[in-house]
């Protein structure tokens, strides 16, 4: 930019000094300070009536004689007025300017200064040619001002139209001058940034466009949770859910056709984001639907069946899934290719896997013969922990893994706190603590089931 700016200054010699300063009164550009490198000191600020000519709503100008002007645009042509946009006399042919200031929108201000030397060297050359040289001579030289104002005022008139234009918000104005000398240039650069910032808008409005839309999706998928943990004869029972992203893909639930049957899940989505969501509704929608079977593994061949025909090929949802009938206390789990339970044995004070195998939902259009439901003893005190991937796979950086030694550790080491939702808790607390605040990839969720 400076570059181009020293070369503008030699090809156009009737400019002496030009700036760019910000509605605020920051200086953004002094060609003055920045002939040899760009400037990179305290911040430069306009104050008095400098700042009053940047934030006008008009072109201003300084006059030799000390007079400042603003030339005002109306519908009955130009006036000439002052700060308080009060009339003031024309300024006078023989008055010099000397600096201009030229509001751009809201935004910005461009400050030049005028050079007369040129000016009056023609001048006296012209008094010489009138001298020397006959009516014809006056006469081409009349013609040549005339085409060389034409040439120079017409582009710059293109110019502050379009950006007019531009700062009314009509960000597609694009100017179409044709020369090609500095005032080409400006044109063609006036033009990119146009496209630039048109650019910068429309990106800025789909952000927070899609900013929103996420927003509405995670208030959706949050509604899906249950409010709070239900009440089952001969369970105590906590779940929590810790989103990487503002929508996840884990979830989990509970429902009870009846009084005697209790079913609960974990499920894990692949991926994140809004189609992860919606696998999410589709799935918890049909558990419920078919939560009458009584029956876990004819619940996940029946919800495989949809989720595969109403979902892509690389979508699906690992989900493990307990029935628990408190009339005849038994306990059963059956995985859809999710990660091992973990069952803690209050009389052994150990910890093994439980609910391997199955298949994701959504693979296969039928997953019977890979569901193999799991009776689980549980006695007294006895704690069931699910969980998702997130737990294991929590990185402390990007060489460590919490694990699944250490998580067991850490089940067996909470699993005699006094309630279920004490050891979820406490299991979710030593993961944050564990990753030291680096960054969460996946969904943490995990599900206590804890036999009273």
């Amino acid at each position: 930019f400076n570059r181009e700016i020293q070369d503008l200054f030699e090809k156009t010699p009737v400019i002496e000094g030009i700036g760019l300063a910000a509605y605020g009164g920051n200086v953004l550009y002094d060609s003055s300070e920045e002939q040899a490198r760009q400037y990179d000191g305290s911040p430069r600020l306009v104050m008095g009536e400098m700042l009053s000519r940047i934030q006008a709503s008009y072109p201003s100008y300084v006059l030799q004689s000390g007079r400042t002007v603003y030339l005002k645009v109306t519908a009955e042509g130009l006036q000439f007025v002052d700060a308080q946009d009060q009339q003031v006399p024309m300024i006078d042919p023989l008055d010099r300017v000397e600096s201009v200031i030229y509001p751009v929108g809201s935004r910005y201000a461009v400050l030049y200064s005028p050079s007369y030397e040129v000016l009056d060297q023609r001048i006296r050359s012209m008094w010489v040619n009138i001298v020397l040289l006959t009516m014809l001579a006056l006469l081409v030289g009349l013609a040549y001002a005339y085409f060389f104002s034409t040439r120079v005022t017409r582009p710059l008139a293109t110019l502050t139209a379009g950006a007019k234009k531009i700062g009314t918000g009509d960000l597609t104005t694009r100017v179409k001058v044709t020369v090609k000398d500095e005032v080409g240039v400006l044109a063609s650069t006036f033009n990119t940034m146009a496209a630039d910032l048109q650019k910068s808008v429309e990106a800025r409005i789909y952000k927070e466009k899609t900013e929103k839309e996420m927003e509405l999706a995670a208030g959706i998928q949050k509604q899906l949770l249950p409010a709070g943990m239900p009440s089952i004869p001969g369970l105590d029972l906590a779940a929590g859910l810790l989103p990487a992203d503002a929508v996840g893909g884990d979830v989990y639930d509970f429902f009870s056709p009846d009084e005697d049957n209790h079913f609960g899940y974990v499920g894990d989505v692949t991926g994140h984001g809004v189609p992860a969501s919606l696998v999410v509704s589709i799935a918890n929608a049909l558990f419920h639907s078919y939560a009458h079977l009584n029956d876990p593994k004819q619940i996940l061949v029946e919800a495989n069946r949809i989720i595969k025909m109403k979902t892509t090929a690389n979508m699906f949802i690992t989900l493990v899934l307990w029935h628990w009938n408190s009339k005849t206390q038994q306990f059963t789990l059956a995985s859809a290719g999710h990660e091992v339970s973990l069952k803690y044995g209050a009389a052994d004070s150990k910890v093994d896997e439980v609910g391997k195998g199955g298949l994701a939902l959504g693979m296969l259009d039928d997953v019977t013969p890979l569901i193999k439901p799991q009776t689980v003893d549980l006695s007294t005190n006895d704690v069931l922990v699910l969980y998702t991937d997130g737990v294991p796979e929590a990185w402390r950086n990007e060489k460590e893994q919490y694990g699944m030694v250490e998580f067991k550790r850490v089940v067996a080491q909470m699993a005699d706190l006094p309630s279920s939702e004490a050891i979820k808790n406490g299991l979710i607390a030593d993961v944050k603590q564990w990753t030291q605040g680096y960054e969460q990839k996946d969904d943490i969720t995990v599900m206590v089931i804890r036999k009273i």
